[in-house]
């Protein structure tokens, strides 16, 4: 009888589990769920940074982070009472600010609201150079 070989199936880069992510979010994350897709991205991003590189949301050299780059891209200044995902909902249109400011999201909009989040992101890491790094 004839041995077989076991080859290890290689580990998917950032960008790769980044876009199994945004194409099938209910994989991931349960359901169709922009906050639940959020906090996947901040584990993610804080595994990473524990490993000591943050390829997910962090900065690269002297590149900004995402949060910063959302920042510019809306036209808001940094605020601590504003975090990162709130951003790309601002480019929605039609949502409600709560009574901190802070955009609300209906869920019948989740869908949509993953899908420019996952652009904004990948335009983001296109744009900012050495984010092709394989997790170890």
């Amino acid at each position: 009888m004839a041995e077989h070989e076991f080859t290890a199936p290689s580990r998917p880069s950032v960008n790769e589990a980044l876009r199994a992510l945004f194409v099938r979010p209910g994989m991931y994350v349960g359901e169709v769920d922009y906050i639940k897709v959020v906090a996947f991205l901040n584990g993610m991003s804080h595994g990473l940074w524990l490993l000591g590189r943050d390829e997910v949301l962090g900065p690269d050299d002297n590149s900004p982070t995402f949060y910063d780059w959302m920042c510019d891209r809306v036209g808001v200044a940094s605020s601590p009472a504003l975090g990162w995902h709130h951003l790309p909902l601002f480019l929605l249109g039609g949502l409600v600010p709560n009574e901190f400011g802070q955009p609300t999201l209906p869920p019948e909009r989740d869908g949509e609201a993953i899908k420019m989040l996952g652009e904004l992101l990948f335009q983001w890491r296109s744009e900012t150079k050495s984010r092709q790094l394989r997790l170890t």
